[in-house]
């Protein structure tokens, strides 16, 4: 057989397993003041935004607020913000 047609065979189309992501209570209350902006200004916050500025984001000492443990990733901030609006619609969250 073709080298090729073994790539295939070895499945290396498919994709990778995403473990599930809990945010620490530190990142779980950032991300939803970052949603908070977003409701009160009518301008919603992008999660790429959001996921890139997070390794920047600093305490009002001017220490780093996560460690690289604990960043995020565009999906996951997707996620809970989706979240965040469905409980809002829902009436559950204020």
């Amino acid at each position: 057989m073709p080298e090729k047609y073994l790539m295939i065979a070895n499945g290396w189309a498919l994709q990778k397993k995403h473990a599930s992501v809990r945010f620490s209570q530190k990142a779980r209350q950032y991300v939803i003041q970052k949603f908070n902006i977003g409701q009160d200004t009518g301008q919603k916050e992008d999660p790429a935004q959001v996921a890139k500025d997070t390794p920047t984001a600093s305490t009002m000492d001017g220490e780093r607020m996560f460690d690289r443990t604990e960043w995020f990733l565009k999906c996951s901030i997707k996620v809970f913000f989706s979240r965040l609006s469905a409980s809002i619609k829902q009436g559950s969250l204020k």
